[in-house]
């Protein structure tokens, strides 16, 4: 199965909290993240479904350089990329099993996925309501 990763606010928690000094940034890698993508990097293709991927996987890996630890950015290296152009569904063949982990879906894309039968293959993550998310998802 193919699996496809967002970023921000998927993968990475871009939290900022406002404190007594100003705005602090509270975010970083997502919980489990490192077991989940170990599992699905060992069993399924695993590719980049994020703005900061459209072709070119280093410039994830770039990004999250600055947010990950060596273990973490050592398996993300791995990760393969994907090109789209106005829509990040474009990148994904609609008649193959996947899995879609993003924290927004837009109207035309939850259309398609409708229409396809595939609104399934999507997973809603929002990492401040279920923290844990990616541990109900270690044995895909």
């Amino acid at each position: 199965m193919k699996i496809y990763l967002d970023i921000d606010e998927t993968m990475l928690n871009n939290g900022i909290e406002m404190t007594d000094r100003g705005m602090v940034y509270v975010g970083g890698p997502a919980a489990h993240l490192k077991e989940f993508l170990e599992h699905i990097l060992k069993h399924h293709e695993v590719y980049w479904l994020t703005t900061h991927c459209n072709g070119d996987a280093t410039t994830a890996v770039m990004f999250l350089a600055k947010h990950f630890n060596d273990d973490l950015l050592h398996l993300a290296m791995k990760i393969r990329p994907t090109k789209w152009e106005a829509r990040k569904i474009e990148a994904i063949n609609l008649n193959e099993d996947f899995m879609w982990f993003d924290d927004i879906l837009t109207t035309s894309e939850e259309k398609d996925l409708i229409e396809t039968g595939k609104l399934d293959s999507f997973v809603r993550v929002d990492l401040n309501k279920d923290p844990d998310i990616f541990l109900r998802y270690l044995n895909i």
